[in-house]
């Protein structure tokens, strides 16, 4: 993830705004971030109940998550403080926050580029 803007996702297979928010996530992230196209990366961490819950909703996924039996992932979860979700938050390659929470914005070329622009 070093040199690359990081968008960390916090969802779950059992939320309908998460659900929406993946599919929208999906198709953008395939057509301008994947294969390298873009300096950035989107990590999936889960608040799904269940490893099944999870596996089968990182199935839909083509990004990075961090696995759902990782100690770390309770750790991320209360770090960022994480009471509702879907929640996005956008860090830029440097590490500085760019967006709190960027859930529910459409994604955009031009959003792509101002979050791997942020200085």
């Amino acid at each position: 993830l070093a040199g690359k803007t990081v968008v960390v996702y916090f969802s779950a297979s059992w939320c309908p705004p998460c659900r929406k928010q993946t599919a929208m996530m999906v198709p953008f992230y395939r057509d301008h971030v994947a294969g390298g196209k873009a300096a950035l990366e989107v990590v999936f961490v889960s608040a799904d109940r269940d490893r099944a819950q999870f596996e089968g909703y990182l199935g839909e996924m083509p990004w990075l998550a961090v696995d759902y039996d990782d100690p770390r992932r309770e750790k991320i979860l209360a770090m960022y403080k994480v009471k509702g979700i879907p929640k996005l938050m956008v860090f830029a390659k440097d590490g500085r926050l760019v967006a709190e929470n960027a859930a529910g914005v459409p994604w955009t070329r031009q959003l792509l580029q101002s979050w791997m622009q942020h200085k």
